[in-house]
């Protein structure tokens, strides 16, 4: 699983970088296996205004299945992080829960 982390229209932190990388490495460990890259974009619209102003994208490209995105605005980066994370391990659990069943049923 290769975890690739961009920033869109600002300068992208070496801390922040490996904040993003750790944090969906470890919510995603459990499917390494079935997963080939994740392209995580960041982006700050306002710059360094306060505000909801940032947001995340993750595409997400799976062995043998569609490719998943997801988007999360907000404007705090943990939160946002927090958020897509959960629900990016979420969505992969149910694709590969669907596609377990349609195995059985066969």
């Amino acid at each position: 699983m290769l975890i690739l982390v961009h920033g869109n229209g600002f300068e992208l932190d070496p801390s922040l970088r490996s904040h993003v990388q750790s944090k969906i490495e470890s919510s995603m460990s459990k499917f390494q296996s079935r997963i080939g890259t994740i392209n995580a974009y960041l982006a700050d619209l306002n710059g360094p205004k306060n505000g909801i102003d940032k947001s995340i994208r993750l595409v997400i490209d799976l062995q043998k299945k569609p490719v998943v995105v997801l988007d999360e605005k907000g404007g705090q980066w943990q939160t946002m992080l927090d958020s897509i994370s959960d629900r990016a391990s979420y969505t992969i659990s149910r694709l590969v829960s669907k596609s377990r069943q349609r195995r059985r049923s066969k």
